[in-house]
């Protein structure tokens, strides 16, 4: 096992280092393979609400593009809506904050479009906590990397492309997080 550490609030990780080639390697792959013609790109955007124990409830969006007749990547963003009232006294205020960001590559195999996809990718989290009791402030925020893992249906159409997916973060607190949107074409 190896250890990423670079300045405060910045990347703070334990990985291994057999994972983290493999993810790299297969990443790399995925993303300098041969992009079909324009004609054949569908990007799509639209909304996603996710959930996750320790995040709790989150909104965000999805940017999704293919890169080949099987392999699509898209980028997601969530501002989660954590509970605070386990964290501290009733007389305290407390505010808490979440934003994460994922990068994901999938593939969707031919003989199943329109139902099932898999993939793997990078997800990013930052996180705050401010806390007010008795006039006195204080405050702390980090933010850190993961490698996820997910599995997937989503429903491509004329209109609307409905989506849901579980993904499992392989490090950091080994969260699963499910989320469900739907997309539209754009461009």
């Amino acid at each position: 096992m190896s250890s990423v550490r670079l300045g405060r609030g910045g990347i703070m990780a334990v990985v291994e280092p057999g994972l983290l080639a493999i993810s790299v390697a297969v990443l790399g792959v995925l993303l300098v393979a041969p992009v079909p013609a324009r004609a054949q790109l569908r990007w799509t955007a639209g909304p996603e609400v996710s959930w996750s124990e320790a995040r709790r409830i989150g909104l965000g969006g999805r940017l999704d593009a293919p890169l080949t007749a099987e392999i699509r990547a898209y980028l997601q963003g969530a501002y989660y809506f954590p509970d605070t009232s386990a964290l501290v006294e009733p007389e305290a205020e407390a505010d808490r904050k979440r934003i994460a960001l994922n990068l994901n590559v999938v593939r969707e195999p031919v003989r199943w479009r329109g139902w099932f996809y898999l993939g793997a990718g990078l997800s990013w989290e930052w996180r705050s906590l401010d806390v007010a009791f008795l006039g006195v402030e204080e405050g702390i925020s980090t933010s850190d990397w993961a490698v996820n893992a997910l599995v997937g249906l989503r429903r491509p159409g004329p209109g609307w492309v409905p989506h849901v997916e579980v993904k499992r973060e392989l490090w950091r607190l080994g969260l699963w997080v499910v989320t469900a949107g739907a997309s539209v074409p754009i461009g």
